[in-house]
């Protein structure tokens, strides 16, 4: 018993040091959103200038994994203080707030301990080509850090 006891403490220990915190997801996004190259992404006219608005599933699914979870419960107001503005919302929400779809950005991001992928795609404008890539991040203390990048459009 007491070597089952141990063995569960530490497997606890073990999850919760790899765990992705919601506070992860945004200074994942917030890093992202610095590169000069996703430019085209903001490009939603709203009363803050440009802003990406990132799509978000109208239910969460109950096989969800943790951090769609943590990514489901993101709203517009954790993006506040970012150097460009972001808004996430669901289609419905983008609906009523006049916003097409297409220009809406489609994220995918997986963790595996201190390192990140995240997958993005969109059409632009035009509403011709697509916009699409992924971006690698290694946290950096409390930051994440872009080490990789294959960001095109077509």
């Amino acid at each position: 018993m007491l070597r089952f006891s141990l063995f569960a403490i530490l497997l606890l220990n073990i999850h919760l040091t790899t765990a992705q915190t919601k506070d992860d997801i945004i200074a994942v996004i917030k890093s992202a959103s610095e590169l000069p190259e996703l430019e085209p992404l903001f490009q939603v006219e709203m009363n803050s200038g440009p802003t990406m608005v990132l799509a978000k599933s109208d239910r969460l699914s109950s096989g969800s994994n943790v951090v769609e979870k943590e990514f489901w419960s993101l709203t517009s107001d954790d993006f506040w203080g970012f150097d460009r503005p972001v808004r996430i919302m669901t289609e419905q929400e983008a609906n009523f707030e006049g916003v097409e779809r297409e220009k809406m950005v489609s994220l995918s991001i997986s963790f595996a301990g201190d390192q990140c992928n995240l997958g993005f795609t969109s059409t632009l404008e035009e509403g011709t080509r697509f916009f699409q890539g992924w971006i690698s991040l290694d946290r950096s203390g409390f930051d994440w850090k872009v080490t990789g990048k294959n960001i095109r459009s077509r």
